[in-house]
């Protein structure tokens, strides 16, 4: 697919190693949007492939009022980022958007929101094209292939990163297996990023939870579990797509109405 069109922006999406996803659009969509029209807003998508979550966030803060917004991309695959580059630049906010060729641990400041759609094939077999197994997994084949090493990206170095490059009261927000969600919050939790909110999506009615979107603020004092809010999302029903999620997609998807 050369190009992803969505209701007010465009996504290049040939030479990123991978393409636009679901899970990335359901992070760029469903997480909080904090500002107001005379804050300072500054966001930070890890791993930002063709720069699609990034775009999403523009359009939301244009949509909440706020001005006072920068949304920057970091990338460490060389081709990823030309393509996160140039869909930044033809997008109606590229004043606002700037890109980063490197790894995010290398990205200094402090950001009022960092997002990340991490590597989540935790026990899969890496893919052979090594772009794609960068951007995959969690775990990749040693050069000699005696055995394996971590990659940098996984929610948990993105989430002690964060705890360094966030102000105060500010947001982490990442989309990751259900099946991973309480490591995340007990982590996050000793880590001093309480999570406050947390959407459980699945793909179809009756099938079991299959994501999460989870959100962490930095804060000194702990939050109750019984007091994180907690909403559902189901995609499809029905043979089609849900009126929830319709409803959730109305401002972004070319079908949905």
């Amino acid at each position: 697919m050369g190009e992803f069109r969505f209701k007010k922006f465009s996504v290049a999406n040939e030479k990123g190693a991978l393409k636009v996803n679901t899970d990335g659009v359901l992070l760029g969509v469903c997480c909080s949007v904090a500002g107001t029209s005379d804050g300072e807003v500054s966001v930070l998508d890890i791993g930002t492939g063709t720069g699609v979550v990034a775009l999403l966030m523009c359009q939301r803060l244009e949509g909440k009022g706020v001005k006072n917004f920068d949304v920057t991309g970091v990338e460490i695959d060389p081709l990823s980022y030309e393509e996160a580059s140039g869909n930044f630049l033809s997008s109606p906010w590229k004043g606002h958007l700037r890109a980063l060729n490197c790894s995010f641990e290398r990205v200094d400041g402090l950001f009022t929101h960092i997002l990340c759609n991490p590597p989540y094939f935790l026990s899969a077999l890496p893919n052979p094209d090594s772009r794609k197994a960068t951007a995959r997994h969690s775990v990749l084949p040693e050069v000699d292939g005696k055995g394996t090493q971590a990659s940098t990206l996984n929610w948990k170095s993105a989430l002690y990163y964060s705890r360094s490059h966030l102000v105060e009261g500010g947001i982490f927000s990442v989309i990751l297996p259900y099946g991973e969600v309480e490591s995340l919050e007990r982590e996050a939790r000793m880590a001093g990023l309480p999570p406050f909110r947390k959407v459980l999506v699945r793909t179809v009615v009756r099938k079991p939870w299959s994501r999460a979107i989870v959100e962490m603020t930095l804060s000194p004092l702990p939050i109750p579990e019984k007091d994180i809010e907690v909403s559902e999302l189901t995609i499809q029903g029905g043979g089609a797509y849900t009126q929830e999620y319709n409803d959730l997609m109305r401002d972004f998807y070319l079908w949905a109405k």
